[in-house]
């Protein structure tokens, strides 16, 4: 492939608006996870949203971090590690949301045939 000044300026575009929905949804997710809260999700819409609290797991890619930093270390000692990162329990949980399709949504259409 080359690089091609369309292809950097696509590119640059297409990062910026992934940067602008990134941070609206950071900015709208607590909200709607407060009003989850106190209120049922809208069902007259296409989707449904639903909170639910997940348990953190460990940071695998931290894990890999370290054992390929460690890359000298015997197999024994890479599966302590491993063990280790499995059996401390300060994850806690975190509230996740959920996206589902309504089933009881039904598209209606506003186009009106001539009689």
């Amino acid at each position: 492939m080359k690089l091609t000044q369309a292809l950097v300026t696509r590119y640059a575009k297409l990062s910026a608006l992934k940067n602008l929905i990134d941070k609206w949804l950071e900015d709208k997710k607590p909200q709607i996870l407060e009003a989850l809260c106190h209120e049922e999700c809208p069902d007259k819409g296409p989707y449904l949203l639903e909170s639910k609290e997940v348990k953190n797991g460990p940071n695998w890619k931290a894990a890999l971090v370290n054992y390929m930093r460690t890359h000298g270390r015997t197999q024994e000692e890479i599966d302590a590690y491993l063990a280790a990162q499995i059996a401390i329990e300060q994850w806690g949980t975190c509230i996740r949301l959920e996206k589902r399709i309504n089933p009881n949504y039904r598209k209606t259409f506003t186009l009106k045939l001539p009689a």
